[in-house]
């Protein structure tokens, strides 16, 4: 397990969650020290950690970030073809149904930290916060009614 830092978040999460994300992305980089981010390709809370990965990069150019893809490369993949892209390997003989879940698990496997923004006890990403607490990652959940928010 890697200093890295995970993402996992529902694909419908609101634009609310922006703000806090990107500031919770700012205290890892000056307060704990993280240079490493992975960052999944589905749906809104990724592409909002992305974004928030790009003007981090801006800011901090020490800092890396890739976005972990569930499929192979031209399947799958990110909105702008000049982020950094990763494509764990084993992950091409997952079945396309499983795709996900399994990079999911990858990254959880490859994090010491997960930031979450998780509404619903169900779906992929409480399946993966559930699975970055058992392993024990560092974990701060947006959702959380304790977790900053957006002014």
């Amino acid at each position: 397990m890697s200093d890295a830092c995970g993402f996992c978040g529902h694909a419908d999460a609101p634009e609310k969650v922006y703000a806090p994300l990107r500031s919770c992305i700012e205290e890892l980089i000056c307060r704990q020290g993280v240079r490493e981010f992975y960052v999944g390709s589905e749906g809104a809370f990724d592409r909002m950690a992305l974004r928030a990965l790009r003007e981090m990069k801006k800011k901090y150019p020490a800092i890396r970030y890739a976005v972990v893809l569930a499929r192979l490369p031209g399947k799958s993949g990110p909105a702008d073809p000049a982020d950094p892209t990763l494509f764990p390997e084993g992950l091409e003989k997952a079945p396309p149904r499983f795709a996900i879940p399994h990079r999911n698990r990858w990254m959880v496997d490859n994090c010491r930290w997960m930031v979450a923004y998780v509404t619903r006890g169900f779906g992929g990403a409480a399946k993966t916060l559930a699975r970055a607490r058992r392993k024990g990652l560092a974990v701060i959940d947006l959702a959380a009614p304790s977790a900053p928010q957006a002014p």
